[in-house]
């Protein structure tokens, strides 16, 4: 430690250790600007991601209704559903669906029948703006064909933007792939 004499006589020299004021200002408002720029790509980083998880469990559910129906020998059905139980009439995936044995091959899950149900999943599409083109059932004979008008279908699932849309495509051999938006089936 270094001595020096002062007005009021000797007294050390220390060194003086910390930020200014004015340094940490500076660095906080890097700190904002960077966030700021960053948190735009973020949220379409997270929309993006969601229609992703989406699209990846729709697909594993219509994977698994046609390895039931190749496994079990009869048909299963996956249908659009709010409450896990029963199809709805109108074509919302959005809400959820459920894979369901269709002994009678109607597309509708009546216990009585004899029907069971597979898988019950409620959907999490919060960020997804829509499901667009999907059929009210899905129908996969005991051989993995699937049972529909067309020979191929599409569920467009997209967020706010484009860039973040997927399709989940099925075609008439019961095959379903994950497509980008703009990709064709």
């Amino acid at each position: 430690m270094e001595q020096v004499q002062g007005r009021h006589g000797w007294a050390a020299r220390t060194t003086a250790r910390g930020f200014t004021l004015l340094e940490v200002l500076v660095v906080l408002a890097i700190a904002g600007i960077l966030m700021a720029t960053a948190a735009p790509s973020l949220t379409s980083f997270m929309a993006g991601r969601e229609v992703g998880n989406e699209s990846a469990s729709l697909a594993a559910s219509l994977r698994l209704a046609r390895s039931e129906a190749l496994k079990r020998g009869t048909e299963v059905s996956i249908c659009p559903s709010t409450d896990g139980k029963a199809c709805q009439t109108n074509p919302d995936w959005k809400q959820g669906w459920i894979v369901f044995t269709d002994q009678n091959a109607d597309g509708v899950l009546v216990a009585s029948d004899g029907d069971l149900t597979v898988q019950s999943r409620q959907a999490n599409f919060h960020g997804v703006a829509a499901v667009a083109g999907a059929p009210s059932v899905v129908t996969f004979f005991r051989n993995g064909i699937v049972r529909s008008g067309a020979t191929s279908f599409e569920f467009q699932i997209t967020s706010g933007s484009s860039s973040g849309a997927q399709k989940v495509c099925v075609n008439v051999q019961g095959r379903i792939a994950l497509k980008a938006g703009g990709a064709a089936c």
